[in-house]
């Protein structure tokens, strides 16, 4: 015979039955005399709660490693170039700090003005590799007027020239040596 009204959910039938997984594990208080809101004898926390507290120094300290990690990686990572890019030409132009062949210098700082670029701007970054960090300004321009590049270099270092202007489709090269520059 069918029994009308509202029927008791299958969880709550086995939870007076006594027979509930969770029950059985001693997380659910209530089914059983020696249990009380999710303590099981002797008081120990089980279950959802027990999990929830031991798991919670984990993440954070998961979460402070990674961010430890990224802090760290972070000044490692050097630019050693800056690019411009044309998404319509596929063309760049790109300034690039690098090793030289040029008798007693240390590195170049190369400029390769492609004519792509399509509003003025003034930007002044850092460049490293090498083993030196370098300071560049650029002018860059749109038209056919040339852009210009100036290099600061860390003391005890000289660049030569300090300056240069490149045609749109041209390369410049900026040398920079190691010591102090004579005048003479």
């Amino acid at each position: 015979m069918r029994r009308m009204g509202p029927q008791p959910s299958r969880r709550a039938a086995l939870a007076v039955a006594g027979r509930h997984p969770c029950h059985r594990r001693g997380c659910v208080g209530g089914a059983r005399g020696d249990q009380s809101r999710g303590r099981g004898a002797g008081g120990v926390v089980r279950g959802w709660r027990q999990m929830r507290i031991l798991y919670w120094p984990a993440i954070i300290l998961g979460w402070a490693a990674a961010i430890a990690l990224i802090i760290w990686a972070f000044p490692v990572y050097s630019q050693d170039a800056y690019v411009w890019r044309d998404a319509r030409t596929g063309m760049s132009s790109t300034i690039t700090l690098q090793p030289t062949e040029v008798p007693g210098a240390v590195a170049e700082v190369e400029f390769v003005n492609a004519a792509i670029h399509a509003r003025d701007e003034d930007l002044t970054f850092p460049l490293t590799g090498v083993g030196l960090t370098v300071s560049v300004s650029a002018k860059v321009g749109r038209g056919a007027t040339p852009d210009r590049i100036e290099v600061d270099v860390p003391p005890g270092y000289f660049a030569l020239p300090s300056s240069i202007d490149v045609i749109e489709g041209g390369t410049g090269v900026i040398v920079i040596y190691s010591g102090e520059m004579v005048v003479g």
